[in-house]
């Protein structure tokens, strides 16, 4: 009787201990994407897969982030180091360690681990997959194509205590695809572009010219990361710097997912990448190319590079879908909170349906880039610009509004011109260039290219030199760009940009489309790149004030003033007489050691003051 009671107790009490099953969301694909059910998919089968965890503090880590880009806040520009963020803010280690306990339980392999304990890489066969998390997958014919896929029959289920977030790699319904698209120069008519490369397209020190032009920084001292789903010839990139008369950039490549590094269909986009990259930063310590194949999951790349937090600027030329990932903004949050910029390509299909935009440019962490048409001079000196849409208006810059919340410093943006939300995040940020542009790549052919995974990777190239003058100024790396970018278009668009007003994004899915205007539009956003004059704004708006130090009235009516930490910059020397009406006395740069004479007649009583240009 004793032993019947002491069993019905232990029963009862590990009932009681029983984990309820966690229901994950967002993991079936849209029905768009999946034509008939054809079966269930092989159990013997293997996947790869990338499971992510919740961060811990999420509020307080958007606090922080805020405040990191916030003038006023006295945590400005005080990025985080990885241990840092890893400290405050990453799930805790031993939530890392029953997930691993757990999926290794169901027989599963672990792959890699991440340093931010954000994600963990598994592999296993589809039986042990549905064991684990309890979807049926099946194969589908992919609606509209000739393939067919696999995908989950319902959302999957977690036997597990600890939340978990995501669970990336359960179907291959939108594989990652590069923006670019391409035509062998031998099928490419003369175009009337004043480009040095064959038949007039931008290569090489053309991008300089037109958007840097006189511009003596080069990236030095600085490293840019790539994200890329394929490899590159190392041929073709040192043949187009050999012809573009560059130097080549020291060049890294890491290797994630099980890739081998051989390069497959798609190198043409990661050669381009590096080409324009390097054509608009010839200086840059290093290019560093993170690469998992065609096969990868886009994550495992952000973590790496979030985890190295070596490469201050970040591009990506590629999208995986219409998805909402949590995992991708929680990582490239904790690439802003470190100080990284990550710029990604808006996208080729011209304005999106509402809400419907592409990953991960739409991402409130990232600053996403648009394309245009560029026309120059004979030299290569920047003329104009209009929204790249091609004529059949089946490829033009991608813009429109997204499904993420509108971030802070996008609101009170919307008008009735720009058409933008109020409420949503509006896309893209900026623009560049995106076709008639040569490229070197598949191991030796030319080609013409259009797309804006060239603008992505030429913003990345200008955030170098940018981050080379903080650097040279003593200051820290400007990191997620977008709030300075979004500051100096409601204060000084005007020259901070090339304002593009011309051109749109219509195209027959969506006919009313956008238009670019004057100021922000949902075509090429703020702009594209304006030289030393968005150099020098988007530093000026991390420098303090300058600080008058001393003022002379020499006997021959010249003064002199000493400021500290001019460095050289030019500023305007204002004088009045009553301290409330200021006028102009004229616009003088100081030596690096803060010291100017300035010549003019003047009277003792009057105040001076100066005012940064």
């Amino acid at each position: 009787m004793q032993a019947k009671l002491f069993t019905a107790l232990l029963m009862a009490a590990l009932a009681g201990q029983a984990q309820p099953a966690q229901i994950q969301s967002k993991h079936v694909p849209s029905p768009a994407l999946l034509g008939g059910k054809i079966g269930p998919l092989d159990g013997s089968n293997t996947l790869q897969l990338s499971i992510s965890l919740p961060l811990r503090n999420k509020q307080g880590l958007d606090e922080a982030v805020a405040q990191i880009y916030d003038p006023a806040s006295p945590n400005f520009r005080h990025y985080l180091s990885t241990a840092e963020f890893i400290q405050r803010f990453s799930p805790a280690p031993q939530d890392y360690q029953a997930l691993t306990a757990y999926c290794q339980r169901h027989g599963l392999e672990i792959q890699r681990t991440h340093e931010n304990r954000v994600l963990l890489d598994v592999s296993g066969k589809v039986e042990n997959i549905e064991d684990a998390f309890h979807p049926r997958l099946a194969r589908y014919q992919q609606a509209g194509q000739d393939r067919w896929i696999y995908a989950p029959e319902a959302e999957p289920t977690i036997d597990l205590s600890i939340p978990v977030l995501h669970i990336g790699g359960l179907d291959n319904a939108a594989p990652a695809r590069p923006l670019n698209h391409k035509r062998n120069i031998q099928e490419t008519v003369a175009h009337p572009e004043a480009g040095t490369g064959p038949i007039g397209l931008y290569m090489g020190k053309d991008f300089r010219n037109a958007y840097a032009p006189g511009v003596k920084l080069t990236g030095a001292g600085q490293s840019l990361a790539l994200v890329e789903f394929d490899s590159y010839y190392t041929s073709d990139v040192s043949n187009y710097m050999h012809q573009a008369g560059l130097t080549p950039v020291p060049i890294q490549t890491v290797l994630l997912d099980q890739y081998s590094g051989i390069p497959g269909p798609n190198d043409s986009e990661v050669a381009l990448d590096i080409e324009v990259a390097a054509s608009m930063a010839p200086g840059l310590q290093s290019i560093v190319c993170y690469t998992g194949g065609p096969s990868a999951y886009g994550n495992d790349m952000l973590s790496a590079i979030a985890d190295s937090n070596t490469c201050k600027q970040v591009s990506c030329s590629w999208t995986w879908g219409v998805i909402q990932d949590p995992t991708t903004e929680q990582i490239l949050e904790q690439m802003a909170a470190q100080g990284q910029s990550f710029f990604a390509a808006s996208g080729d299909n011209l304005s999106y349906p509402d809400r419907q935009t592409e990953a991960p440019s739409d991402n409130p962490y990232a600053v996403s880039v648009g394309g245009t048409t560029l026309t120059t001079s004979s030299s290569q000196a920047w003329l104009g610009e209009v929204a790249w849409n091609d004529s059949a208006e089946t490829n033009g810059t991608g813009g429109g509004i997204s499904a993420y919340d509108i971030p802070w410093w996008q609101t009170n943006l919307a008008t009735a011109a720009n058409g933008a939300s109020a409420t949503m995040r509006n896309i893209p940020d900026v623009a560049c260039v995106a076709n008639e542009v040569y490229s070197i790549a598949d191991d030796g052919i030319e080609y013409n290219n259009e797309g804006t995974s060239i603008a992505a990777p030429l913003w990345a190239g200008f955030a170098a030199l940018i981050n080379q003058d903080e650097a040279g100024l003593g200051q820290a790396p400007v990191g997620f760009l977008n709030p300075a970018l979004y500051a100096l278009g409601r204060t000084n668009e005007a020259s901070s940009f090339h304002d593009v007003t011309s051109g749109n994004n219509t195209n027959c899915a969506n006919p009313t489309g956008f238009y670019c205007q004057p100021g922000y539009d949902l075509c090429t956003g703020w702009g594209t790149p304006n030289g030393s004059n968005t150099i020098n704004t988007i530093t000026a708006l991390f420098l303090s004030p300058p600080q008058i130090t001393g003022i002379t009235l020499e006997a021959n009516g010249a003064i002199s003033i000493s400021v500290a930490n001019t460095l050289g910059r030019a500023y305007t020397v204002q004088y009045s007489s009553n301290l409330e009406s200021w006028a102009n006395l004229c616009t003088v740069s100081f030596d690096i050691n803060g010291a100017a004479v300035i010549d003019t007649n003047t009277a003792t009583s009057r105040f001076y003051r100066l005012r940064q240009n």
